[in-house]
Formats: structure tokens, C-alpha cells, sequence
């Protein structure tokens, strides 16, 4: 099964748009959802704005239930733009040193 939906944010980030599909292995029900979601390091909150929209939008199975809790595995995949607030020498200072939480600190994805 699959199902597609679009943001209504044409105006301030473009045309940006989810895909999904769902399937079932044996028992194991899986959904894979693939996002474009907006560029640009200032965007991060755009980027969760469309992503809520994207799942809220998305009709697959039972279409009363939310999509992310209704399959044993949800697994996103796709241009997540998501950006780490720090410049690039200091992320490959910090790389080399393997100061990954230092990384992951200043990472868009694991603030929201």
C-alpha cells in the first residue's frame, strides 16, 4: 500500500513532499517513509512543521491511526536537510578528536 502528501508551505519552502508504503514480512509490519523536507540551516523548524504535517497527512492501513504507530518498524529514509550548527573545521576538529557528543551537541535532528 502506498500513500503520498504534499505540504502546504509551497510559498516558503517549494514544492516538498512526502512517499510511503507499507508491507508486510511474515508477522512483521514495516512503513517507509521517505521525506524531502526544506534546505538551508535557518529552516529547522520548517523541516519539523512539514515533517508533522507529512505524517499527519499520510494514509496508510487503518487511516483513523496515526501511520508511525501502527507497524512493528517505521523507518524514515530521504532528504532530511537536517544541518550540525557548527562550522566545518571545527565538525572535522571534533571528528578527529572523536568527540562525537560534542557532534551530536550542535546536530538539528537530535534537538527536535
Amino acid at each position: 500500500e502506498g500513500s503520498f502528501k504534499t505540504t502546504t508551505h509551497k510559498k516558503i519552502v517549494g514544492h516538498k513532499a512526502t512517499a510511503a508504503c507499507s508491507l508486510k514480512f511474515l508477522e512483521t509490519s514495516i512503513c517507509i517513509i521517505a521525506p524531502h523536507l526544506p534546505a538551508r540551516l535557518e529552516r529547522a523548524d520548517m523541516r519539523n512543521t512539514c515533517m508533522e504535517e507529512f505524517l499527519e497527512g499520510l494514509q496508510l492501513a487503518i487511516r483513523e491511526t496515526d501511520t508511525t504507530n501502527q507497524f512493528n518498524h517505521c523507518i524514515i529514509v530521504g532528504d532530511l536537510n537536517y544541518r550540525t550548527e557548527i562550522d566545518a573545521a571545527k565538525a572535522e576538529k571534533l571528528i578527529k578528536s572523536e568527540k562525537f557528543d560534542s557532534l551530536l551537541a550542535a546536530c538539528q535532528f537530535t534537538k527536535t
